[in-house]
């Protein structure tokens, strides 16, 4: 599978199985969302507040094409999360979160007809709003312990390295 910017400049590959697919509706999500929409007029939380991800293993992804466009940014200096943007067009493409073995594809990159469906929304206590959410999936108030069990068996397999996505690092 292909996770693409909206130029096409940025090609990532992504191989395997995901991880875990997920709605994430904590306030960094939602501070970023809103960040980028406003710096790049891109969209990437939904209409209740969530953003949608598709969690692949590091060792998984790799940068095909436009490397020189991706750059990082990060909600504060100290954060282990770092968001990794198409400066090329301006589009989110993933979350690294430094300290683990995964990254975190924004969903909307991926083809539509290839695009996993939803199989828990996390940090529902963070959620602005109260329209009722469909019961389609989990609907968890904070992150769940099988969410974690599952992040770390597949980051085992990687033998618990860090090993990135390469691409140069410069901070948005």
């Amino acid at each position: 599978m292909q996770a693409t910017c909206r130029c096409g400049e940025v090609v990532l590959d992504l191989r395997g199985t995901p991880v875990v697919t997920t709605t994430c509706y904590c306030s960094d999500c939602q501070t970023a969302a809103l960040h980028f929409e406003n710096r790049f007029g891109i969209l990437i939380m939904n209409e209740d507040g969530g953003t949608d991800h598709v969690v692949w293993r590091k060792d998984r992804v790799r940068c095909l094409r436009g490397a020189e466009h991706l750059a990082e940014y990060r909600l504060s200096r100290q954060s282990a999360t770092r968001r990794i943007i198409a400066t090329c067009c301006g589009t989110p493409m993933f979350l690294d979160y430094t300290k683990g073995g995964w990254a975190t594809i924004y969903r909307d990159r991926l083809p539509p007809e290839e695009r996993p469906k939803t199989e828990m929304r996390v940090m529902l206590r963070d959620r602005v709003g109260g329209d009722r959410l469909p019961d389609d999936c989990k609907n968890l108030p904070r992150y769940s312990l099988g969410l974690f069990a599952r992040l770390l068996t597949s980051w085992s397999f990687m033998g618990f390295s860090r090993r990135g996505i390469d691409f140069v690092h410069r901070e948005l």
